[in-house]
């Protein structure tokens, strides 16, 4: 279980770098789309964009740090992800049009695929919780292929609304 727990680890890691460095490259187009969604005021619109990308870049940096300070990122992380999929069901309830901006520039609205992908985020959160040791630590060839794998599969979670509707179109 050792593996599955680094894996998760690994895998939350590189979501959250993908999703603050895309947020950062469109720093301008994230910070009008949360404030407009949010409705948050004017004066607050830039310290509400920086603190998430911020948040997201330091929870990142902490799970790359062995001992508590993982633990406490991957519980943050999941606090987030858990905030981010009510939020995404609010929308989703309400029928609202919203963009999505999770990893940077997208041209679509928010959909049941985004809350798909955060369910995926939350087990991965509590799965590392569950599963993970300090007793055991792996070797540079075991951690790089899982490094490969977690690559992968957050780039599908990433794309899960285009991979499923490839898969739609092709059956």
């Amino acid at each position: 279980m050792i593996y599955l727990a680094e894996f998760c680890r690994l895998f939350i890691f590189i979501v959250l770098v993908l999703a603050a460095w895309g947020k950062t490259n469109s720093f301008a187009r994230f910070r009008d789309s949360l404030a407009d969604t949010l409705n948050v005021p004017v004066q607050w619109r830039l310290l509400s964009a920086l603190g998430l990308v911020a948040t997201e870049w330091m929870l990142a940096a902490m799970l790359l740090i062995d001992g508590p300070w993982r633990a406490l990122a991957m519980q943050a992380a999941l606090l987030l992800f858990v905030s981010f999929a009510l939020y995404i069901a609010s929308i989703l309830i309400k029928h609202r049009l919203v963009s999505c901006h999770c990893f940077g520039r997208e041209n679509r609205h928010v959909n049941a695929y985004d809350f798909y992908r955060t369910l995926i985020l939350i087990a991965a959160c509590f799965i590392m919780l569950t599963f993970t040791s300090s007793a055991l630590t792996l070797v540079p060839a075991s951690q790089w292929l899982l490094f490969g794998c977690a690559f992968m599969l957050a780039q599908i979670t990433i794309h899960l609304p285009d991979v499923a509707t490839l898969l739609r179109h092709d059956a």
